[in-house]
């Protein structure tokens, strides 16, 4: 197999190096509104719900059946005085609906309160393939 140099972008590597057609990638964010709800979302694929105050329900429904292999989230302040810790935790990832669960909180673990302005980015990736299947365990 070969490996893959640390800058692939000027030569072409078989997709199956990248995970090839079997996977799916989609990327996104959204803004915490005030209100509980969110808003300013980028990307497609998805849509997101504020469930409660610091969870969010993000929805792929092109992924319906797919498994996630990973996911990763964080939290962008937008000033610096939301320039404290944030965390963004991934939460339950239900297969046969295609909903995942982004959980905000402080530093501190404190539920992130619904304020105006930080921006939660994810990016997902899903297969479509029963092998890569993972068993969460707690």
């Amino acid at each position: 197999m070969a490996t893959i140099p640390a800058t692939p972008s000027r030569r072409q590597y078989p997709r199956s190096l990248f995970g090839g057609p079997d996977y799916i990638v989609i990327a996104g964010s959204f803004e915490v509104d005030g209100t509980n709800d969110v808003t300013n979302v980028k990307g497609e694929g998805f849509t997101v719900d504020d469930s409660a105050v610091g969870v969010y329900t993000v929805t792929f429904p092109g992924c319906l059946g797919k498994g996630l292999i990973s996911c990763t989230a964080t939290v962008q302040a937008d000033t610096s005085a939301t320039a404290d810790d944030l965390v963004c935790q991934v939460g339950v990832y239900t297969k046969a609906t295609g909903v995942l669960e982004l959980l905000t909180a402080s530093d501190a673990f404190a539920t992130l309160a619904d304020g105006n302005g930080p921006r939660v980015n994810f990016i997902a990736v899903f297969h479509n393939r029963d092998s890569l299947d993972v068993t969460y365990t707690s």
